[in-house]
């Protein structure tokens, strides 16, 4: 099943993909293996209720280059962001959601802007 989500390479601003939803595709997003966080855990925002970013588990350890920073929390490599329903499957993300995760990052090193390819 393919399925809607927002990626955030470092150094470049976030594109909205359409991408199978498989354990290993994420896995190669993320350079590795890889956690899961709520995005509500970084910023109060109850719109991202159902969002989650998943990024290295040791990117930070394993010097991976800086992408943004969500609330206080620097993230570090290449972040996937998915919405996820109420089973805790992946589903669609809305442009709503893709905007506010903009809106509320600092990125660092690229414009605050964000592409749609299918």
């Amino acid at each position: 099943m393919k399925v809607r989500m927002g990626y955030k390479g470092v150094g470049k601003p976030i594109e909205v993909l359409e991408i199978e939803d498989d354990y290993e595709i994420i896995q190669e997003l993320c350079g590795g293996f890889f956690s899961g966080y709520y995005v509500t855990q970084f910023v109060d925002l109850p719109e991202l209720h159902n969002v989650v970013l998943y990024c290295n588990d040791t990117g930070k350890l394993d010097g991976f280059a800086p992408n943004c920073c969500i609330g206080k929390e620097l993230l570090v490599g290449n972040i996937a962001f998915f919405a996820f329903d109420e089973h805790g499957e992946h589903i669609d993300m809305t442009d709503r959601q893709v905007q506010l995760i903009l809106n509320n990052i600092l990125d660092l090193g690229c414009e605050r802007e964000f592409r749609y390819e299918r």
